[in-house]
C-alpha cells in the first residue's frame, strides 16, 4: 500500500481494494500533464477496443471501476483529452469512460434485478432545468434555422454533460465502500492539482503580471481558482467535524488549495474563499460563524493584514486616475480588466432584455454582445455564470438552475442534521460550502460549463444524496439512536 492510500485508510476504513492503483493512476496523469504530453488519436481507438473487449468478455463486472477511472481522470480531461482538439466528434477519453460506466451499470442491473434508474429531489431539479434549457435551444434553432443546431449542438451537449455526472454517480454508488472510494479519489486528485499549481507558480516569475498567473490543469487562472474554491472546503469539513487528534492532517490540503487560489491572482476566487468560509463556519457552529465574520470585517478594514499577493491584486481593481478625477462612466472607475467586465455585464443584461424568457440562444452571446455595449469586439465571455444562462437560455432556465442549487444546499443541510457519521457530516459541510463558493466565483467568471472544473461538484452532490439514502437504510435496520463513527 502506498503512503497516500495509507493516509486515506485512516479516514475511510471502507475503501475499494483497488484504491492503490487509482492513486498511482492519478500520479501518472499528473506526470503526463506536467510534461505537456498530447495523447494521440490512436490511443483513443485503443481505449475503445479495450472497453469493448471488457464488456464482451465480462471482465467488467463492477461499474464502480470505470467510475473510479473517470473520477481520477476528470480534472485532467482538458490537458489530456486525446485527439487534436480534445472534442473530436465526441470521441474522447472522458465520454468513453462515462459510456463504459453506464453500460456496465446496465449489465449489473440486469444481472441483479436492481433498478437502473433511481430518483432524488436533486435529480428532478436537474431534469427540470435541463428540459427548460433544451426548450430554449430548440426555440433558438427554430428562429435561426438548421445551421444553428448543427453549429451549437455539440457545445450545448458539452455544457449539459457535467449535470449527467450527478446521475451517473448516484446510480452507480450503492454502498459506503463505493461512496468512500469516490470521495477519496476526489480528494487525492484535488491535492495533486494543487501541487501542480504550486509547481507551476515557481516557474512563472514572468516579465508581466499576466505571465505570473498560474493556469494549471484548466489552462486558465480563473477556472483554476473556481476549481479550488469548489472542493477545498471538503478538507475543511473533515477538519471541523472530526476529533482534534485526527483532524489536523486535513488542514494541510486545505491550506494547499488556499495557496493554489492565491497564485491564480483571481479576485473572484478570493471572494469565493470568503463566502465558502462563512458557510462552513455556519454549518459548524454559530459562534465560529461570528468569529469568521469578525475576522473578515477586520481584514476588510485593515487590508494590510492580507498576504502581499492578495493585497496587491485587490489593490489593482480601482483605477488610479479615477481616484483623482471621478469619471462619468461607472466602468472607468476600475482598471482595464475590471472595467471590461462591467461593460460585458451591461451587455449581458441588455442581451437578456431582448429575449428574457428563453434567451437569444445557446452560444449566441458573443454575436449579440458587441451590439449591446460599446467597446466589445470579437469573442467575449459573459464572465458571469448566471448571465451566461439568462442571456442565452432565459430567466426561466436561470430560475430552475437556482432551484437546483437550492436543492443541493438543502440536501447537504439535511445530511448534516440527519447523520451522526462524521464522514457524512464532513461531506455535507464541504459540499454546502463549496456550493456557496461556486456561486460567488460565478459572479465574476463562468466556471459552470466545463467538466474539468465542476464535474467533481456534481459527483459530490450525488454522494450527498446517496449518503442520505444510506443513512435512512441504517436507521430502518438499527433504529434512530444508532450511530456510525469512522
Amino acid at each position: 500500500m502506498n503512503a497516500s492510500a495509507f493516509v486515506l485508510k485512516r479516514f475511510f476504513p471502507e475503501l475499494d481494494e483497488h484504491i492503490d492503483a487509482f492513486v498511482i493512476f492519478i500520479g501518472v496523469l499528473a506526470f503526463l500533464t506536467l510534461k505537456g504530453v498530447i495523447l494521440p488519436q490512436w490511443l483513443i481507438i485503443l481505449i475503445v477496443a479495450a472497453a469493448l473487449f471488457g464488456v464482451v468478455s465480462d471482465k467488467w463486472q463492477h461499474p464502480e471501476l470505470p467510475l473510479y477511472l473517470l473520477c481520477a481522470y476528470l480534472p485532467f480531461s482538458y490537458a489530456l483529452s486525446g485527439g487534436s482538439s480534445g472534442r473530436v466528434g465526441g470521441l474522447n477519453i472522458e465520454n468513453l469512460l462515462m459510456g463504459l460506466a453506464l453500460w456496465v451499470h446496465w449489465r449489473r442491473c440486469r444481472r441483479t434485478g436492481k433498478p437502473f434508474f433511481e430518483t432524488s429531489p436533486v435529480g428532478f431539479a436537474i431534469a427540470a432545468m435541463a428540459g427548460m434549457a433544451l426548450v430554449s435551444f430548440l426555440a433558438a434553432g427554430a428562429a435561426y434555422g438548421g445551421w444553428y443546431l448543427l453549429d451549437q449542438s455539440r457545445q450545448f451537449l458539452q455544457w449539459m454533460k457535467p449535470f449527467f455526472l450527478y446521475y451517473l454517480t448516484f446510480w452507480i454508488v450503492r454502498d459506503r465502500r463505493c461512496l468512500s472510494t469516490v470521495l477519496s479519489i476526489v480528494l487525492i486528485a484535488v491535492v495533486v492539482v494543487g501541487l501542480l499549481a504550486i509547481w507551476e507558480s515557481w516557474d512563472r516569475t514572468g516579465s508581466s503580471f499576466d505571465n505570473s498567473r498560474v493556469r494549471g490543469v484548466a489552462n486558465h487562472p480563473n477556472m483554476l481558482a473556481g476549481f479550488f474554491v469548489t472542493y477545498m472546503f471538503v478538507f475543511l469539513g473533515f477538519f471541523l467535524t472530526r476529533p482534534l487528534s485526527r483532524n489536523a492532517l486535513m488542514l494541510l490540503p486545505f491550506l494547499l488549495c488556499v495557496r493554489g487560489v492565491m497564485v491564480t491572482f483571481s479576485r473572484g476566487g478570493y471572494l469565493a474563499v470568503a463566502a465558502g468560509a462563512l458557510v462552513a463556519s455556519w454549518f459548524r457552529s454559530k459562534k465560529l460563524f461570528l468569529v469568521a465574520v469578525v475576522i473578515l470585517m477586520a481584514l476588510a478594514v485593515h487590508p494590510a493584514w492580507l498576504p502581499a499577493g492578495v493585497r496587491y491584486r485587490m489593490g489593482m481593481t480601482l483605477s488610479k486616475e479615477a481616484t483623482v478625477n471621478p469619471p462619468r462612466d461607472f466602468a472607468q472607475n476600475f482598471e482595464t480588466s475590471a472595467s471590461k467586465r462591467v461593460y460585458i455585464w451591461q451587455a449581458g443584461v441588455a442581451v437578456t432584455r431582448q429575449a428574457p424568457l428563453l434567451g437569444v440562444g445557446f452560444g449566441m452571446f458573443p454575436r449579440f454582445a458587441p451590439h449591446a455595449s460599446e467597446g466589445l469586439l470579437g469573442y467575449v465571455d459573459t464572465h458571469n455564470g448566471f448571465l451566461f444562462i439568462t442571456s442565452q437560455m432565459g430567466l426561466l432556465t436561470l430560475a430552475l438552475f437556482l432551484v437546483l442549487l437550492w436543492a443541493i444546499g438543502w440536501e447537504s443541510w439535511r445530511l448534516s442534521r440527519l447523520s451522526k457519521d462524521v464522514n457524512f457530516r464532513a461531506l455535507a459541510l464541504g459540499v454546502a460550502s463549496g456550493l456557496s463558493a461556486l456561486m460567488a466565483a460565478n459572479l465574476f467568471s463562468t466556471t459552470i460549463n466545463t467538466t474539468e472544473t465542476t464535474g467533481f461538484f456534481w459527483m459530490l452532490s450525488a454522494l450527498v444524496t446517496r449518503a442520505i439514502s444510506l443513512e435512512r437504510e441504517r436507521r430502518n435496520v438499527h433504529g434512530p439512536q444508532s450511530t456510525v463513527h469512522s
